[in-house]
């Protein structure tokens, strides 16, 4: 199978462009969104509308995710 291989400015641009959005944003509004999702993903709420509100808001899936990984950890495969 052949590996995709991406352009490193492509790279360079995404990257500038989520510092811009980062620096652009309602930094209060992003934290708050985050802990949301944190709150909620503690309970048995339907997360969909949260993560969605959050991307709405400019939260990045890095930190949806992380948010994510601070309640339930992260996955491990167990082998037998």
């Amino acid at each position: 199978a052949d590996l995709l291989n991406v352009d490193q400015q492509i790279e360079i641009t995404q990257k500038q462009f989520i510092t811009q959005v980062k620096q652009e944003r309602d930094q209060q509004l992003v934290k708050q969104q985050l802990e949301n999702i944190r709150q909620a993903a503690k309970t048995e709420q339907n997360l969909i509308p949260l993560i969605l509100t959050a991307t709405q808001n400019m939260c990045t899936v890095g930190e949806i995710s992380q948010a994510l990984k601070d309640v339930f950890g992260s996955h491990r495969e167990i082998l037998v």
